[in-house]
């Protein structure tokens, strides 16, 4: 994810103290950076961290639960 890698990169963080302060494991950061599928919650610490907004962009259209029926 682009992102995320434009986020860690302009902070100025190493990928460890971005692990220290989030416990995220390095090898997930690498991960996530190129090109893996981080949670909502997993995207906040990045943000929350380096102090720049990400977003969220689904590619699929979420369907809401309420067009299930028992």
């Amino acid at each position: 994810m682009e992102q995320i890698k434009e986020a860690i990169a302009m902070s100025g963080l190493t990928m460890q103290e971005i692990q220290q302060r989030t416990g995220i494991s390095v090898p997930n950061l690498f991960k996530f950076v190129s090109g893996g599928n981080p949670t909502a919650s997993t995207l906040q610490k990045i943000a929350d961290v380096t102090d720049t907004p990400i977003s969220i962009n689904p590619k699929k259209r979420i369907i809401s639960s309420s067009y299930f029926t028992n």
